[in-house]
């Protein structure tokens, strides 16, 4: 999977900020994939790049970081091409302007259509 998500975005006469994150997950399904229920493993990682331009002075940073977990895909006989997923995740990002890192766990829920 490739990632962009623009995050937000403000600008006015005298400031602009944005923050856009960009990145890449791999899945690996750990049952046969024409199971109602099938287990995977993930792993990922990417950048949130953030920018402000505030009365002439810019300036930039990225953030680096990484996540790892798994799930369950709930695959309904009755719906086509259609998923469900339930995970867990770890991750980490540094923090360059800080000199740390922010760890944490995700939950993640989600409704996926597959093209066939």
């Amino acid at each position: 999977q490739a990632i962009v998500a623009p995050f937000s975005s403000a600008k006015s006469s005298t400031f602009s900020y944005t923050m856009n994150f960009y990145g890449v997950r791999a899945n690996y399904r750990l049952s046969d994939p024409e199971s109602t229920l099938v287990p995977y493993g993930f792993v990922g990682t990417g950048v949130i790049r953030s920018t402000y331009n505030f009365m002439g002075s810019k300036s930039s940073s990225n953030y680096l970081g990484w996540n790892i977990g798994a799930g369950l895909e709930f695959f309904p006989n009755f719906l086509d091409n259609l998923g469900a997923s339930a995970e867990l995740g770890y991750g980490s990002m540094n923090i360059n302007t800080l000199g740390t890192a922010v760890r944490g766990v995700s939950l993640g829920l989600g409704l996926h259509y597959y093209v066939k």
